[in-house]
């Protein structure tokens, strides 16, 4: 018999809209944004309309790094310089396929990989600003795989997680080009993170899937930088 084909990545596109993002920042009073032809609905997390925008012509996402983080508790924020609640805006939240803790441990013997990718061009203005992919539960939970400035590097692809607020980075590598494909890859309660630029890509490492309640969501977030965007494109959900 002919081999099993192998499955290939789904672009999530809509036939009467444009393929990746609804124009956000024309409703940007409410957390949730509608997306005709959509099955779900984008949300917002805290939105700022001074930090959002959506070409539609190139269906491309633009946040700019806004002031603000999630990384850690209160008290570390504090130290930081940061606001002491959790204050970083336009988190944007993908509508499609919600990922339950519960599920992935169920999946975990059953060796299914889900696969999400997005290209992300960024030039982070310094230390800490940050812009890229994230599997989002909550301000406490989550795992983020995004283009930063470092104080060693002027921008690195860093791969993080943030369980019940305890955060941990779990690899980086520092980057020269503008643009980046972030890609998580998502095996039971395993992430991995891999960065590719040029065609070459790069492992960072592997984490777990912090235990959570609230399902997690593929998302989108810049924050603690000044005024240069980041621009997000090419969706792909597999």
């Amino acid at each position: 018999p002919a081999p099993p084909r192998a499955r290939q990545p789904r672009t999530i596109r809509s036939p009467t809209t444009p393929p990746l993002l609804p124009t956000l920042h024309t409703n940007m009073a409410s957390t949730s944004v509608a997306f005709p032809g959509s099955a779900g609905t984008w949300e917002v997390v805290r939105p700022n309309a001074e930090g959002i925008t959506y070409d539609a012509a190139g269906a491309t996402l633009a946040l700019k790094p806004l002031p603000g983080s999630i990384w850690g508790t209160e008290a570390s924020r504090v130290q930081q310089g940061f606001a002491v609640t959790s204050d970083a805006v336009n988190i944007v939240l993908c509508p499609h396929s919600p990922i339950t803790y519960a599920d992935q441990q169920q999946e975990s013997a059953t060796k299914i990989k889900r696969v999400v990718s997005v290209s992300v061009a960024s030039e982070p203005s310094g230390h800490g600003d940050q812009a890229g992919l994230w599997l989002y539960a909550d301000d406490t939970n989550y795992i983020k795989l995004v283009r930063e400035g470092l104080r060693s590097s002027p921008v690195a692809a860093v791969f993080a997680v943030q369980a019940a607020g305890q955060p941990r980075v779990v690899g980086k590598t520092p980057l020269s080009s503008g643009e980046s494909v972030m890609r998580l890859e998502i095996e039971g309660t395993v992430v991995r993170g891999i960065v590719e630029v040029d065609g070459t890509a790069t492992v960072l490492g592997e984490c777990e899937l912090p235990p959570s309640s609230t399902p997690y969501r593929v998302a989108f977030a810049a924050h603690s930088g000044q005024d240069k965007w980041a621009t997000f494109r090419n969706l792909s959900i597999a």
